[in-house]
């Protein structure tokens, strides 16, 4: 679910925000996956980063940003544990393993 959020408060480094939000069904709360930032001309006026148009007219660049890696694989690693651990579909894990813990220490079995 993309949300926009306000920019008053912050530092002019972006024009507008949008962040994108799953929600975790284990820790019933949303979750930020990832943020675009569209940052206009901010950098390329104080960089002077300029280009040519098509009718010979030079402006200054429009920047936007991206971010949503690590986020994205916390989520999807959340949406498929439960009480007995980490269970990935094949699609995503397609080796699948086990790990069985060989000890006779009840406090480690515990965990």
């Amino acid at each position: 679910m993309p949300l926009s959020r306000p920019t008053t408060g912050n530092k002019p480094v972006f024009q507008e925000m949008t962040s994108f939000e799953t929600f975790f069904p284990s820790k019933n709360t949303s979750f930020n996956v990832g943020v675009v930032y569209n940052q206009g001309q901010i950098y390329s006026r104080g960089f002077d980063v300029t280009f040519n148009d098509g009718n010979g007219n030079k402006d200054h660049t429009h920047q936007l940003t991206f971010g949503i890696s690590e986020r994205g694989i916390a989520a999807i690693l959340d949406q498929h544990q439960d009480g007995h651990g980490l269970r990935l579909l094949s699609g995503l894990a397609p080796t699948q393993i086990e790990v069985i813990p060989v000890t006779n220490d009840e406090a480690t079995l515990r965990l």
